[in-house]
């Protein structure tokens, strides 16, 4: 899909969108002026498309202003020689996408082909699971090993970059995303609040940017910032694994992942709960990803888990499967609800325990969680 064909569904999906909007009209803009404008947004995603721009020439003071611009110099088809040799010739340690694109961009110097040839041998492709993987390993990794901090500047670029097109990047359910959280980096919550930030994305465009669904979903479980919480809050793009029955997985969105944080305020765990009690329609849905995660977050209020209770009870929430969902869990894809939650006690317990016999679960069959 062209960049023009996503600015059109980006336009459609409505003003919640205006930042992709104006990251694909910041790099298409023929007009000089409005580009100006975008090279001066508050949006560092639009300011990143506006360097890739034909129109505007990077020059060595954009490189020292921003260490992203050399990202998006690289990519960008007007970039002198002189430049590209300013990045590609003195500096280190480039996560591999730049000297890749530099080597096969069209004002490539003869000095860097060469310095390449002797300094580089390549990028050994064996090391990586998908192709796909390998810049934003680079991101992550360090010779194999997992490193304590993680390249921000290049995650960011590089997620920009996947935005516009110019990349593909590691699918939102592969297993790159457990490695990148299982390597407990010092900078993580550096790392979900600018993916947190990252501009939400419309149905219609999942399928060219479900990794940045991902990484928007990955910020609102992860994140301890109130304000990319409540950011993220309304978003429900789900993701989808294209498997089936993994329940837990196709019911992620960055919504639902918010109330799966057990950082977040207790109010606005309230207000995800009372918003998705409102919505009578919905609440026989299954899975219902919001109610699901707040069943299971030991961070959920008390009022709230009641809340969940009595839905049930009333048989306002009456669908089998749904129920059950709420209570335990999906026993084979994410066993986990009500009944494991150890926020669930006393009387909320036994009330939980007794809707349980009413459906043929033995309480005994699942364990608390911490106990």
């Amino acid at each position: 899909m062209t960049i023009q064909e996503r600015l059109l569904k980006a336009r459609a999906a409505g003003p919640r969108y205006n930042e992709l909007c104006h990251m694909y009209e910041a790099f298409l803009t023929q007009d000089l002026s409005k580009l100006t404008e975008f090279l001066k947004n508050e949006s560092s995603a639009v300011r990143f498309s506006a360097y890739c721009n034909p129109l505007h020439q990077v020059t060595s003071a954009d490189l020292k202003s921003d260490p992203l611009i050399k990202f998006a110099a690289c990519f960008n088809p007007s970039t002198s020689t002189e430049i590209l040799d300013e990045i590609g010739l003195h500096q280190t340690g480039l996560n591999p996408v730049i000297p890749e694109t530099i080597h096969s961009h069209k004002n490539t110097s003869k000095e860097f082909r060469v310095f390449r040839a002797i300094t580089d041998v390549g990028i050994d492709e064996s090391l990586y699971e998908d192709e796909n993987d390998k810049y934003f390993v680079e991101a992550i990794f360090d010779d194999g090993e997992v490193q304590n901090v993680i390249d921000l500047e290049s995650l960011e670029a590089l997620c920009y970059l996947y935005i516009l097109g110019f990349i593909e990047a590691p699918a939102p359910t592969r297993e790159f995303w457990e490695y990148f959280l299982d390597s407990e980096p010092k900078n993580l919550q550096e790392n979900m609040s600018m993916f947190g930030k990252l501009p939400p994305i419309p149905d219609d465009l999942y399928e060219e940017c479900r990794t940045i669904v991902g990484n928007r979903c990955l910020a609102g479980a992860w994140t301890k910032d109130q304000k990319i919480m409540e950011s993220l809050v309304w978003d429900k793009q789900l993701l989808y694994t294209g498997y089936g029955g993994f329940y837990w997985q196709d019911s992620r969105s960055p919504r639902s992942s918010v109330a799966s944080n057990q950082y977040a305020a207790e109010q606005l765990l309230r207000s995800i709960f009372q918003e998705e009690k409102a919505n009578e329609k919905n609440l026989n849905s299954f899975p219902h990803p919001e109610l699901w995660r707040l069943s299971c977050n030991r961070a959920t209020p008390p009022d709230v888990l009641e809340g969940i209770i009595e839905l049930i009870e009333q048989c306002a929430i009456f669908d089998k499967d749904t129920c059950s969902e709420l209570l335990v869990g999906e026993p084979e894809d994410y066993p986990f609800g009500l009944a494991t939650n150890p926020a669930v006690k006393g009387q909320l317990r036994d009330r939980v325990e007794k809707l349980m016999r009413d459906r043929n679960l033995d309480p005994e069959d699942f364990e608390i969680l911490g106990e």
